[in-house]
């Protein structure tokens, strides 16, 4: 007898059997059963995939979507970091990640089981793009003779959508192209600049390109305006030998240096100075050359200008004295300039006050004013007054008779002293002279105290008032006498 066997397979994918051929004379039908463990599938969704740094970075949130009995996930996030996730400990494989400089990064998620083989893999990849607008400009060349080009790039632009380049001479470009080559045809210290705006906000870039003197002589100060004492450092950046900038041929070599910084005597060298520091102490507008000479006999200079603030508030007027006179004015001028200022305040003694830089004003009634100013700005607050004169006078007629009064003051060492005191009527005096007779004077004091040598003699004292307008003398003519007083 031909014993036949009939097995079954079943598999969680599916049935399969394998039959014998018929005819037999015995049929044995076994089943069996087989489980088979499918691998893990590795997907996961970017909340997030691109985006700019905020405050240093960058967060992203990622969410797992593998399938499968999974036990494990492995992130490795594309900036050298990685993490790792385990069932086990409650992780369901969503995480979120924080990058702190910009890039493009590629992110992998492996996942794993455990099966009756050993251990299940799959890896999915996605990118990240972190990045704000951009990143950084750089600029070919720095120091360059006028017409030479320099290039100008910008490094990792993203998201911009507004392009602003700016290049120091009043050019603006609003070219997206983010490399930009520029020449400048008259020397001098550009600043150029980048602003760009788009999904990352706002950045802004500024450095500079020395446009030197080339084939001429040339310096750079380091403060070309300030506050007395003003100290500033001049750098002699001539080239030696002497370059034609059109043809790049020698022209000569220089011998001589002569800086004149428009303050005590010029200084002479014959070789480069370098680097010279210069106080300036009084406040004004200075005009500074460096002249060359080269050993063909060639001389050229060059100029530049120093301004320097007073420290203090000082001002000048003009005129500070007049005259009132019948259907004119007395308007007076006060300067405050040079000064560095960016306030004023002016205090005319009359009651009126101006903020203007350079004030005129009108005085309206004779008197003696005191003027003051009151400054802020560049070098500091500062008040001062007028102090040419300490005053501002304006005048009218001495219509009235000049009057003194006589008192003999005898003191202890003698009985000639005499004092005598202006009684005149109030008027705007300037000046007062008092001539005693005797061929001594005294100037300016209403009240006076005067000694006379020997008391034979009459003495013609005389007082003179003085002001802008006039002029009037008044006399009395006393006899000195001995009281007997003295030792």
């Amino acid at each position: 007898m031909v014993r036949i066997r009939f097995i079954s397979i079943m598999v969680t994918l599916g049935v399969a059997l394998l039959l014998l051929s018929p005819g037999c004379d015995e049929l044995i039908t076994e089943t069996i059963e087989i489980t088979i463990a499918g691998h893990p599938t590795a997907e996961f969704r970017i909340v997030n995939d691109s985006g700019c740094l905020l405050n240093g970075e960058f967060l992203v949130d990622f969410e797992d979507a593998s399938s499968g009995s999974i036990i494990r996930w492995v992130w490795d996030f594309g900036d050298g970091t990685f993490d790792t996730l385990y069932l086990d400990s409650g992780d369901s494989g969503d995480i979120s990640h924080a990058y702190n400089s910009i890039g493009s990064y590629t992110v992998n998620l492996s996942v794993f089981d455990t099966t009756i083989d050993g251990a299940g893999l799959e890896t999915k990849k996605r990118a990240v793009i972190v990045g704000h607008s951009i990143d950084s400009m750089t600029i070919s060349d720095f120091a360059i003779c006028p017409g030479d080009s320099v290039t100008l790039t910008a490094h990792n632009p993203f998201g911009v959508a507004h392009w602003r380049w700016s290049f120091g001479d009043g050019t603006v470009r609003l070219d997206s192209n983010p490399v930009q080559t520029y020449a400048w045809t008259d020397p001098g210290l550009y600043l150029c600049s980048l602003s760009v705006n788009g999904d990352c906000g706002q950045t802004l870039i500024i450095d500079s390109v020395n446009v030197m003197h080339c084939g001429a002589p040339y310096f750079t100060v380091d403060t070309a305006e300030g506050c007395v004492p003003m100290y500033v450092q001049f750098t002699d950046m001539t080239p030696t030998p002497i370059i034609d900038s059109t043809t790049s041929e020698v022209v000569g070599t220089i011998v001589l240096w002569l800086f004149d910084f428009g303050v005590g005597t010029p200084q002479q060298y014959d070789y480069a100075p370098n680097v010279i520091d210069v106080e300036y102490t009084v406040a004004g507008t200075y005009e500074v050359s460096l002249t060359v000479t080269t050993d063909s006999g060639g001389v050229t200079t060059y100029y530049d200008t120093i301004i320097a603030h007073p420290g203090d508030a000082s001002f000048a007027v003009a005129p500070n004295e007049g005259c009132q006179i019948s259907g004119r004015q007395f308007a007076v001028a006060f300067t405050r300039e040079p000064s560095g200022d960016t306030a004023w305040l002016w205090d005319f003694g009359d009651g009126d006050t101006s903020h203007a830089q350079n004030p005129y004003h009108v005085y309206v009634n004779p008197g003696i004013y005191d003027v003051s100013l009151a400054a802020f700005g560049a070098c500091g607050d500062s008040v001062a007054t007028f102090d040419s004169t300490a005053m501002i006078t304006y005048s009218d007629t001495l219509a009235d008779d000049v009057l003194f009064s006589v008192v003999q003051n005898p003191h202890l060492d003698s009985s000639l002293w005499y004092t005598f005191t202006d009684t005149s009527q109030p008027a705007i005096v300037v000046n007062r002279i008092w001539d005693f007779g005797d061929n001594t004077s005294n100037p300016t004091a209403i009240s006076v105290t005067h000694l006379y040598a020997d008391s034979t003699h009459s003495y013609t004292v005389t007082l003179t008032r003085t002001n802008t307008c006039d002029s009037l003398s008044g006399d009395t003519v006393i006899s000195v006498t001995s009281t007997g007083g003295g030792k």
